[in-house]
């Protein structure tokens, strides 16, 4: 059931990759201007205000706001760059299982909705709790984390193009550099390296577009450290 599961993923993110905007403005992200962004209790971007509105999935939330949410959350206690969050295995051994039933699929999607709660904005969990939604019939909840997994992408591609450490991709989790390298339809080719400056270097398996290597910034997780 796993490996149909990742099969379907597979597809989706396809869709979903068509569906993330390409023309988003490239901006770098100043963490202390948006620290003080978040904190400022007559800003859009309040973070107490903005997270709680992640919490009650309003899908209102736009892609500005993601950029916020998402890079904003490194100035917050629960924040742990390379913590796991304690619901993962729970929620990867129950997609494990043989032969899923529809009921099944609903607390699988159950306990990735939980995890997301405890542990934000992980690609990855934002994914997989939307497909579980959706083989369990729940449409309505399903798009809901498409729609944010779409607005957490849009956010960390206005952070840079990933073609040299100058426009590198932002990110806050290790595991998004993989996500990210997905849902632009590219394969890993086996290559990683840490570059001076906070820099990951990922190199890829031959593409149609001749791109050798993307680059993450992973300033943000060596700046937090072990929690």
């Amino acid at each position: 059931m796993i490996k149909k599961l990742f099969f379907i993923l597979t597809i989706l993110f396809v869709f979903s990759n068509l569906a993330i905007s390409q023309d988003q403005e490239i901006r770098p992200i100043k963490f202390k201007k948006l620290k003080k962004e978040i904190r400022k209790q007559r800003s859009p971007f309040y973070y107490p205000v903005l997270f709680q509105r992640y919490l009650d999935l309003d899908t209102s939330l736009t892609y500005e706001e993601f950029r916020h949410l998402y890079y904003g959350f490194t100035f917050q206690d629960a924040y742990s760059p390379y913590g796991i969050p304690a619901l993962q295995d729970s929620l990867i051994s129950y997609l494990s299982r043989q032969e899923l039933l529809r009921a099944e699929y609903q607390v699988a999607a159950r306990i990735g909705g939980q995890l997301l709660r405890e542990s934000p904005f992980r690609l990855r969990e934002t994914f997989i709790t939307a497909v579980a939604y959706e083989m369990a019939g729940d449409g309505k909840m399903s798009s809901i984390y498409f729609n944010f997994f779409e607005k957490q992408v849009d956010a960390i591609m206005s952070s840079g193009d990933g073609l040299s450490t100058n426009t590198a991709f932002v990110v806050i989790y290790i595991r998004d550099e993989y996500e990210m390298l997905e849902v632009l339809g590219f394969k890993f080719g086996g290559g990683q390296a840490l570059l001076a400056g906070d820099y990951d270097k990922l190199e890829l398996e031959e593409n149609p577009y001749g791109v050798e290597a993307l680059y993450f910034d992973v300033s943000r997780l060596f700046a937090v450290g072990f929690k």
